[in-house]
């Protein structure tokens, strides 16, 4: 069966429901907006020798510096999510779980928006950097 069938089989109807884009727009808006950030301001550090400052504590100020590949620790957790629950979501449509489809459309929304939360937080602690 070619791919293009198989895909027209997962979404099916699917897409035709409002409560499906609820979901879908405003998790991919927060997932295009995570990788901008990053592409904005974090793509600086890509190749830097030095560590740099990841996370902070109210008592302890930095207390994680590590190597430039961790700033990309939050969008492509954020992407990996995107995908799998978008695929979850897909799967339990079509079945008589379509609350629980919707439950966890909402999940990914907020799930992704604290992912960008996380990357704006990680851009404001390395902006003297």
């Amino acid at each position: 069966m070619p791919i293009e069938t198989r895909i027209k089989l997962l979404v099916g109807n699917a897409w035709k429901d409002s409560a499906m884009k609820a979901w879908f727009f405003p998790a991919l808006l927060f997932l295009l907006l995570n990788w901008a950030l990053y592409a904005w301001k974090l793509s600086s550090f890509i190749g830097h020798a030095e560590p740099i400052p990841v996370h902070y504590s109210i008592l302890l100020g930095i207390d994680k510096l590590l190597p430039w590949y961790w700033t990309l620790t939050s969008p492509v957790l954020a992407t990996g999510a995107f995908f799998l629950d978008g695929f979850l979501v897909l799967r339990l449509w079509h079945r008589p779980q379509r609350a629980l489809a919707i439950l966890l459309g909402a999940w990914t929304v907020l799930l992704l928006g604290l992912f960008f939360i996380s990357t704006f937080l990680i851009v404001l602690l390395n902006v003297g950097v």
